[in-house]
């Protein structure tokens, strides 16, 4: 099968006992403390680093180009540093999207307003669309005041319509406030997570890291994904060697490609580094296990 046109529509196991498991997040939130942490996981698998000592340091100025993160080592006695630039493959489908979501979800809200909608009790209203379609690149979604509708009719248990391409959750809070959009005591949580994902979307993130890193100062590129996971046995293999073309009349030096699932426990099991470009200024290596 031709990879370029293959597409996978991501699924959810389903069973009438099943409940949702969560593992505590490895991953830091902050910007400056995600880029480090990326960063250490790298320089633990590389054999050059084992019995180096180093530090690895954020960069407090981080514009124009500048390093993210810093590592200071010592080789021969001498202490040397390196700049390394820290990013997230991240689809372009899914980045074109985030400001189209949170554009729908405050269409929601104005809605819930227009209508006065409310609940006794907080809870947390779930949006998702399994059988998301799309058209020229962009999400096919039902009006936001059909969704206030869908939204009255669950908190009052009315009869809701057959309905194949959106699914309405209500789950009430456990906690005293709301950390996502709400209002009138409902949280919004709108997902786009069910999009289809094809090869040609990988594609369109790694040409955007090419063009958007073009300026970098950093000699070395750390490219990380939480993503990745979901598509790894049919995508990365050609996704690393397109990588491996692309990067190679690039300015890095060094480039790689880290990723893994988070939640503790599943990181460290699923760690994965590949190589894209190395020139031995971190580190010459042939395979990392």
């Amino acid at each position: 099968m031709d990879i370029n046109k293959r597409v996978v529509i991501p699924g959810k196991m389903i069973s009438t006992t099943a409940t949702h498991v969560y593992f505590p997040s490895v991953i830091p939130k902050e910007k400056d403390k995600l880029e480090v942490f990326w960063v250490e996981q790298l320089l633990c698998k590389l054999p050059c680093f084992s019995e180096k000592k180093y530090s690895v340091l954020s960069n407090e100025d981080d514009s124009e180009g500048n390093h993210d993160v810093i590592i200071n080592f010592y080789e021969d006695k001498v202490k040397k540093q390196e700049g390394v630039q820290v990013t997230e493959l991240t689809r372009e489908l899914k980045r074109s999207l985030t400001p189209r979501r949170d554009n729908y979800l405050k269409k929601i809200i104005e809605e819930l307003y227009k209508k006065n909608i409310s609940s006794a009790k907080k809870v947390i209203v779930g949006i998702n669309f399994p059988k998301l379609e799309l058209n020229s690149g962009k999400p096919r979604l039902p009006k936001p005041k059909k969704i206030a509708e869908l939204i009255d009719n669950n908190l009052n248990n009315k009869p809701l319509e057959e309905n194949d391409f959106i699914k309405i959750t209500v789950s009430s809070m456990n906690s005293t406030s709301f950390c996502i959009p709400h209002i009138n005591n409902i949280g919004i949580n709108v997902s786009f997570d069910e999009l289809p994902r094809t090869f040609e979307m990988y594609i369109q993130a790694v040409d955007c890291i090419i063009s958007k890193k073009s300026k970098s100062k950093s000699s070395s590129l750390v490219i990380w994904s939480t993503s990745l996971e979901k598509d790894k046995h049919w995508v990365m293999n050609e996704l690393v060697n397109y990588m491996k073309i692309k990067f190679e009349n690039t300015h890095f030096l060094n480039v790689y490609l880290i990723e893994s699932m988070d939640g503790e426990g599943w990181f460290q099991a699923n760690l994965s580094i590949n190589i894209i470009k190395a020139d031995g200024k971190i580190c010459t290596l042939k395979k990392i296990n």
